[in-house]
């Protein structure tokens, strides 16, 4: 069931990185075109870890396998969670900036 998810919480961080770095300039606008692009990345990463954990549970693993599944979920999580130290103080800036200048029109 995990592979159905995948798409969609890529997609979403893909999203949410991209409309943020849009809407930046400078080193915030390139972080979060490297973030949205490893947003997919870590989707790529999680399709690995499932494969290796599903040849695991049938069990056909070994040191290597381990291993692997054990890199895949780190860079996965670690890729994930950048984005979300980009995307949570800067869209609550760009929300706090938007509602301003709604407020003063």
């Amino acid at each position: 069931i995990d592979f159905l998810f995948i798409p969609f919480y890529a997609m979403l961080f893909y999203t949410l990185c991209g409309s943020i770095s849009v809407r930046m300039n400078g080193i915030p606008a390139k972080l979060g075109v490297l973030l949205a692009f490893g947003s997919l990345v870590a989707g790529v990463f999680d399709v690995m870890e499932n494969i290796l954990m599903l040849y695991a549970l049938s069990g056909h693993y070994n040191n290597i396998s381990a291993l692997l599944t054990t890199v895949f979920a780190t860079i996965k999580f670690s890729l994930l969670l950048l984005a979300i130290l980009y995307i949570l103080p800067l869209g609550i800036r760009l929300l706090l900036l938007r509602k301003i200048n709604t407020s003063r029109q």
